[in-house]
């Protein structure tokens, strides 16, 4: 006698998982490091036309051959952006624009070419832009509504911009900083407060909207040759 068996097929949901991670690509001589992070990003210059991606530890790539911009267009999550230059330079233009999220950005020993264009949109920002950081063109920052903070202790050869919007805004200009024409901040809307710093070399207007502000300028301070 032959015996039949039922078989019953049974399915099990397995754990919803989204896999993050930042591309790295060269398009028309620039460096693209577009995506959401899985982590940490880490881009680092290797020599004068190639640079390391790093996201979350694991290498994404090395790119070779890049002579015109750098640009580093990220999610709406909370972003950790780690940029060294390694004493080498950006051939053209250096733009990051981190998106919406709690976010941090950090600029480090090297030369722009270029201008250094800095964006973010909602969320609580922190861009330090540190002492060895030369930009040949202008410099400019725009956070979105959110506590921010921004420092600066570089070198720029035209303007240094800050625009911020709604919130608490922090603005430091350090005693390293060089602004070869003129410093504009404009604090928006809040409690905000700015210390300002270094050399200008022409004016430093800072503005604000609705709020109590608070702007120190220290001793070493030098503006309007």
């Amino acid at each position: 006698m032959n015996r039949r068996y039922r078989f019953q097929p049974l399915c099990e949901t397995i754990e919803n998982r989204m896999c993050l991670s930042v591309s790295a690509v060269l398009s028309e001589g620039s460096l693209r490091v577009e995506g959401d992070a899985d982590g940490p990003v880490q881009i680092v210059a290797l020599d004068a036309d190639s640079y390391q991606v790093v996201d979350n530890g694991a290498e994404v790539a090395v790119i070779d051959g890049v002579w015109q911009n750098l640009r580093v267009n990220l999610g709406n999550l909370d972003d950790d952006v780690t940029i060294d230059l390694a004493g080498k330079t950006v051939r053209k233009h250096l733009v990051v624009d981190l998106g919406e999220g709690h976010n941090q950005l950090e600029i480090m020993n090297g030369s722009i070419a270029g201008q250094l264009i800095v964006s973010a949109g909602l969320g609580d920002d922190t861009v330090d832009i540190q002492d060895g950081v030369v930009t040949r063109r202008h410099t400019m920052i725009h956070l979105g509504d959110g506590e921010n903070t921004f420092s600066y202790g570089g070198k720029t050869s035209w303007h240094l911009f800050y625009n911020g919007l709604g919130g608490t805004d922090t603005v430091t200009i350090l005693d390293t900083a060089t602004i070869g024409r003129h410093t504009r901040l404009k604090l928006g809307d809040g409690d905000n407060s700015a210390t300002v710093d270094g050399t200008v070399w022409r004016q430093a207007v800072v503005g604000a909207g609705t709020g109590a502000d608070t702007v120190v300028t220290n001793e070493s301070f030098v503006v309007g040759f």
